[in-house]
């Protein structure tokens, strides 16, 4: 898995570590790591350089998890999957104006295992 946040990488290891899950993250990638903020679709060019490494070619395989307008908007410029999570304040009638199906936004992260093994 990989991180993206507009803010610097270090913060965004802090988090993940604070709740325990930092180990699964192969690239944390924000603020100074790219010259284009989210929600420009180059903002995912570092995160989509790690996959490449792992053998992941394909948008189709890549699914975008987050909690804001603005990821919404960053995967649809990328064309890559999206799945809106509620846990971050953005409400499901903020995600379905950025144009994603109602199907696709969780009350959580916690959703996501089942949501996963429903697709």
């Amino acid at each position: 898995m990989s991180a993206l946040s507009n803010r610097d990488p270090r913060s965004g290891y802090h988090q993940l570590d604070l709740h325990g899950i930092a180990h699964f993250f192969h690239c944390i990638a924000g603020a100074g790591r790219s010259n284009y903020p989210k929600p420009h679709p180059r903002s995912m060019d570092s995160i989509l350089d790690v996959f490449w490494d792992y053998g992941i070619c394909k948008k189709e395989e890549i699914l975008f998890v987050g909690d804001t307008a603005v990821d919404a908007l960053c995967a649809r410029n990328a064309a890559i999957p999206f799945v809106g999570v509620l846990s971050g304040g953005t409400t499901s009638e903020r995600f379905a104006e950025t144009g994603v199906d109602q199907w696709r936004i969780l009350p959580s992260v916690a959703q996501l295992p089942e949501f996963l093994s429903n697709k």
